[in-house]
């Protein structure tokens, strides 16, 4: 199977960075059903999709990234069991998709999706409570992502704030800004953004829930993460993917520009891009960033020769020998492509969480 994979690999042209098939929202042509399907993270679909693209056996792509949004239900697999079911939207729906895929049991009104899903992307690593090394869940690394605030252009809220600056923003401590009201924006449940921007932000989901930062607007749950179409006010700020922001900027196949008249502000007087060679890179100086994760069953890392978890293992996991066939040290260049930096520890399969699920 490595050979396999290694070949597939090469043919696709991924040590250039360019994927051979233009990235589609879901999977589109031959064949209908992949043998590895995921889904979850808004942030990282469009890079999912492009890798799913390029990475084949014997010219046949093995990967299946069903996106964020798109139709209510999603068939990814053959089994009639997995046909219609319910479409996983950010990180925490994918990982409980995936978890319930695992456990063979039912998950949004879906009686059983056993064996429907076998990763899942997500923009945020496990919580704190979960980790344990006995975890039946790894987090893979797969990049580096930046996560500053976006504006309006039009807007008259500062072009620069401190990290500081902006958890007084959406702790409910700072409520004007030359003496015009400001409104934080806050992206749906679930999504792995959301999640890290509010640990950044000093702020936990109990608090939201008890009602202690009133002035956050989550306009009853339907802001969809890294859409700038949803600032409709001059005094208005919202979290943004760095490499969305970049990603929806470079007319990439298959990736939708939804940034509106949204611009990514400076956070601590850093600028979230940079030009190289004119081109716009995420700026590595840049104050605030995360791990983006493929998350897998812990199986597929102990018992790689197992057929069920084989091919997962060749696909995402580094396990330091020379035949190693890892997506990312293959795929550098479609990472960068999408705005993403490289993760140092991309392949690393010592994360772990969630014990006892199985």
């Amino acid at each position: 199977m490595v050979g396999r994979i290694a070949a597939g690999l090469a043919a696709t042209g991924l040590a250039l960075g360019l994927a051979t098939a233009p990235a589609a929202a879901d999977p589109v042509g031959p064949p209908t059903y992949r043998d590895l399907a995921g889904a979850g993270s808004d942030t990282t679909q469009d890079v999912n999709n492009a890798l799913a693209a390029a990475i084949q056996i014997g010219g046949s792509p093995v990967l299946g990234s069903y996106d964020a949004r798109g139709s209510a239900t999603v068939s990814p697999k053959a089994d009639a069991h997995c046909q219609d079911i319910y479409r996983p939207n950010g990180s925490s729906d994918g990982r409980n998709a995936l978890i319930a895929s695992i456990q063979g049991v039912g998950y949004k009104g879906d009686p059983d999706i056993s064996g429907c899903w076998d990763f899942a992307r997500s923009s945020s690593a496990p919580p704190a409570s979960e980790l344990s090394p006995d975890g039946d869940l790894t987090y893979i690394p797969l990049a580096l992502d930046g996560v500053g605030y976006a504006t309006l252009s039009t807007s008259y809220l500062p072009g620069n704030l401190t990290v500081a600056e902006l958890q007084k923003i959406y702790k409910c401590e700072t409520t004007h800004f030359f003496g015009q009201p400001i409104t934080p924006l806050l992206p749906q449940s679930g999504s792995g953004t959301r999640s890290f921007w509010l640990e950044t932000m000093g702020i936990t989901e109990a608090q939201l829930a008890a009602g202690d930062y009133p002035c956050i607007d989550q306009r009853g749950d339907t802001i969809q993460e890294h859409d700038g179409t949803a600032l409709t006010g001059n005094g208005q700020i919202v979290p943004f993917s760095v490499a969305r922001y970049i990603a929806q900027g470079n007319s990439l196949p298959g990736v939708a520009d939804r940034r509106g008249n949204a611009v990514l502000r400076n956070v601590n007087g850093v600028s979230a891009t940079v030009t190289e060679n004119g081109k716009v890179v995420a700026n590595p100086a840049f104050p605030i960033t995360r791990t983006v994760y493929t998350i897998v069953p812990t199986a597929a890392v102990t018992d790689p020769s197992h057929p069920k978890y084989q091919l997962i293992n060749d696909v995402f996991v580094d396990d330091g020998t020379s035949g190693d066939t890892a997506l990312v040290p293959h795929a550098t260049g479609i990472i960068q492509d999408y705005g993403f930096a490289l993760a140092p520890d991309a392949g690393d399969t010592s994360l772990r969480a969630y014990p006892n699920i199985i």
